[in-house]
């Protein structure tokens, strides 16, 4: 029996942005007031780890995850974690995949077994790859038709608040708050059930080593992964 994946910690965050985005459009008219201030610097393409911890009432200690992160510009973001288990999905600007690893994958494998790769078709993913490019590139008019924002600028980090103006999104989402530095450090999500999920970003990479360039990697499953999205972008290698 093969084990399927599962959403990986930051998609958690691009689903809750992206989630009443189409009726957010309709909705609210843009209004480019706060989240210009930020000084997020745009960038083709970056890689690096993340850590997530999810805390749920009820239980004493968080949920711990780990894996690491690839973006590009042009092609999307593929989420890879590692730890407890080996689960990856990409998001592109026009498809978006999870795979589906065998239940003997471990995030170093040097085997050949083959990954299935499934096509995401839910209504939501189709934006998310502009709401990452909307971060990344500093363009703000998606995300304040969404939310209300507040920065806070620190002595060295911005803190950014981000709060649903959207009535179906107040339902079950608080808040999102994002610590920047040039970059995104870390953001923590709280929902209306208790749940927070916060992912931390590190040993980030920008604009050099670019995984999707040559797919160079000994990781077989990474490099299968990184040729199938290749072949969606008809730059195979």
């Amino acid at each position: 029996m093969k084990a399927r994946t599962k959403a990986p910690p930051a998609t958690g965050l691009l689903l809750a942005l992206t989630l009443s985005y189409q009726a957010a459009l309709a909705q609210n008219p843009p209004t480019i007031d706060t989240l210009p201030a930020l000084k997020i610097l745009p960038v083709a393409s970056s890689h690096g780890n993340f850590t997530q911890q999810r805390s749920l009432p009820g239980l004493a200690k968080p949920l711990e995850s780990s894996g690491e992160f690839y973006f590009d510009q042009q092609i999307g973001f593929l989420w890879y974690t590692t730890s407890p288990v080996t689960q990856a999905q990409f998001f592109g600007p026009k498809q978006s995949y999870n795979y589906i690893f065998s239940d003997t994958a471990t995030a170093d494998d040097t085997t050949s077994k083959p990954i299935k790769a499934e096509k995401v078709r839910t209504s939501a993913t189709r934006h998310i790859a502009k709401i990452i490019h909307g971060i990344i590139n500093n363009d703000w008019q998606q995300l304040e038709r969404i939310f209300d924002a507040e920065v806070v600028n620190n002595d060295s980090t911005q803190t950014v608040t981000l709060n649903p103006k959207n009535s179906k999104l107040q339902k079950y989402l608080l808040a999102i708050t994002l610590e920047t530095s040039q970059r995104l450090l870390y953001y923590r999500i709280e929902m209306s059930s208790g749940e927070t999920v916060r992912v931390d970003f590190n040993n980030v990479e920008e604009n050099t080593n670019n995984l999707f360039e040559s797919c160079a990697t000994s990781n077989r499953s990474l490099l299968q992964i990184c040729r199938h999205i290749k072949t969606l972008t008809q730059k195979a290698p």
